[in-house]
């Protein structure tokens, strides 16, 4: 559905971190279901992290299953506004 979750733990990193872009030119990712991507969520997990960074993977993997999130994200006008998607509880 055009999306990418990339996810790592990484050696000397303090806490999770996150990171959403949004591509003006959706390009090739290699998935499964082909189509090229355009919404990349990056998650960076520290290497002794819990569980906590498989909850957030599977809370942005639910969410960007339902079209109506991913058409929101796409038509969001400006930082701000995908900031309030992105962060509502």
């Amino acid at each position: 559905n055009g999306v990418a979750i990339p996810h790592a733990k990484i050696a000397g990193l303090q806490r999770t971190v996150t990171y959403f872009a949004r591509l003006d030119e959706p390009v090739d990712y290699d998935s499964l279901d082909d189509p090229p991507v355009d919404l990349i969520f990056l998650i960076l997990a520290p290497e002794s992290a819990n569980g906590d960074h498989l909850k957030l993977l599977a809370r942005v993997s639910r969410a960007c299953k339902e079209a109506a999130f991913r058409d929101r994200l796409r038509g969001a006008e400006d930082a701000s506004a995908l900031d309030v998607l992105l962060n509502a509880d």
